[in-house]
């Protein structure tokens, strides 16, 4: 695929705005894996095409429950785009149908709290959907519901290193489905030994500002207990972990190991 270290921005931007004038000329003979791969590469060079992303979405959305979990983040990233660009447009006639994605969903920050808190149902978790930021956009809605099917039974299936794009999408949609953001949590927290120190944060992150609604201590607290063992080794910086506490601040949680860690440096830095 191409990289954005390979070529000229302009050129780039240029070979891209051709691929997706390709793909959507001959959308119905794309398959999810070769979307899917359409758009991480346009996840990793920061790149974002409206129709080509709407056209893929809308493509997928009938069969979107059995696609396989693996390929599902880089396309619920897309949709969180087209969930970007459509708030953006509420408040702007202009809509570019080809722009440079705003933000990294790696590091960006998350979108509002829902409007509604879902319950466990299937009615719930439309009413989720419903209610996201996703609402309204063709095709959008169908398709993270039957992604939500799949990853909520298939979570083992995502890379580690893709928990953190699955959990910016769905916090930059508004999206709280509790199944599915049980299934994402326990993963993360089974494969938290796994996860690099960016990839930890930014999961951490994006839990803690979706508010206590959803997550239990546990979760939050395991986490957190993670990224002070990797500060006690060096791996994190404090300012790291500094921002962790505040974002518990936030939501109003203590965290215990957070805390003792915290009034070790405090006492650790008077004593000096």
């Amino acid at each position: 695929m191409l990289s954005k270290d390979q070529m000229p921005a302009e050129q780039l931007r240029s070979s891209m705005d051709a691929l997706s004038q390709q793909l959507l000329q001959n959308i119905g003979s794309y398959s999810s894996t070769e979307l899917s791969a359409f758009t991480e590469a346009c996840r990793q060079i920061g790149y974002f095409h409206q129709h080509a992303f709407s056209a893929a979405v809308q493509h997928l959305a009938p069969t979107a429950s059995s696609i396989a979990a693996d390929e599902l983040p880089s396309l619920l990233w897309a949709c969180a785009q087209l969930a970007d660009a459509n708030s953006s447009s509420s408040s702007s006639s202009q809509v570019a149908s080809s722009s440079p994605a705003a933000t990294d969903t790696s590091s960006s920050s998350s979108g509002g709290r829902s409007r509604t808190t879902p319950v466990p149902s299937n009615d719930g978790v439309r009413g989720s959907v419903s209610s996201s930021k996703v609402a309204g956009l063709p095709g959008v809605v169908d398709f993270v519901l039957g992604a939500a099917q799949v990853l909520t039974s298939d979570i083992d299936d995502v890379a580690s290193e893709e928990l953190p794009v699955l959990a910016a999408a769905l916090a930059a949609m508004e999206y709280r489905d509790p199944f599915l953001l049980t299934a994402l949590a326990e993963a993360a927290l089974e494969r938290r030994g796994e996860l690099t120190q960016p990839e930890l944060l930014a999961l951490l992150g994006r839990f803690a500002s979706m508010g206590r609604w959803f997550f239990d201590n546990r979760l939050l607290d395991g986490l957190a207990a993670e990224v002070v063992t990797r500060a006690q080794q060096g791996l994190v910086s404090q300012d790291a972990v500094q921002a962790v506490a505040q974002s518990f601040a936030a939501i109003n949680h203590s965290s215990k190991p957070l805390k003792q860690y915290l009034e070790l440096l405090s006492s650790s830095s008077s004593s000096k």
